[in-house]
């Protein structure tokens, strides 16, 4: 009888073990489906945030762009400055040699040296504007304050920003991913 009764007991701490094990087993497998939902959650959160990169990248890259046609175009400007510089260099000195010309003539090249002058005025004003137009790009073009706001801007650092963007998320899932296999450690 004694047998039996320790059998009985036995079969009594055994089962209590199953239940104590099954109990466990429920609840690890709740914690791994919690972490599994949470997982699904910032995988999505993460996807997003990619996804809002990329955009932000190309809307980055179009503001460059932008900016760098504009740098063209006004370096562009500076060469048509020059242009013009030198036309009206040519101008001025076709201005004075008509002059010359009308004060051979006397009386008869009078209106001619009217005309000769308007035109000589026209090629100093034109000069005069070239030239400030081409301080005004330079200045533009060389101000120091231009490169340290574009630099805040994001715009320098342009082709790295996005893989550096991405590095950081990447980054950041893997330390996530890490912290739940932890967590998932501790739960068994």
């Amino acid at each position: 009888a004694r047998f039996g009764e320790v059998k009985d007991l036995l079969i009594e701490r055994q089962s209590s073990s199953v239940i104590q094990s099954t109990a466990a087993i429920e609840e690890m497998v709740a914690s791994i489906a919690n972490i599994s939902s949470v997982a699904a959650a910032k995988k999505l959160q993460s996807d997003g945030l990619v996804s809002l990169v990329d955009s932000s990248s190309n809307d980055m890259q179009k503001s460059l762009d932008a900016i760098r046609e504009v740098v063209k175009s006004a370096e562009g400007l500076i060469d048509v400055v020059g242009l013009i510089k030198d036309v009206s260099s040519r101008v001025d000195l076709l201005a004075m040699n008509a002059a010359i010309e009308a004060a051979h003539a006397g009386d008869a090249g009078r209106g001619f040296a009217v005309v000769s002058d308007e035109i000589r005025k026209l090629a100093e004003l034109s000069a005069r504007q070239s030239k400030e137009i081409s301080s005004d790009i330079a200045a533009i073009l060389n101000d120091p304050e231009v490169k340290p706001k574009l630099e805040a801007m994001g715009f320098t650092t342009l082709g790295e920003s996005p893989q550096a963007s991405r590095k950081f998320i990447e980054d950041e899932i893997v330390k996530w991913g890490k912290a739940v296999r932890a967590s998932g450690a501790k739960v068994e």
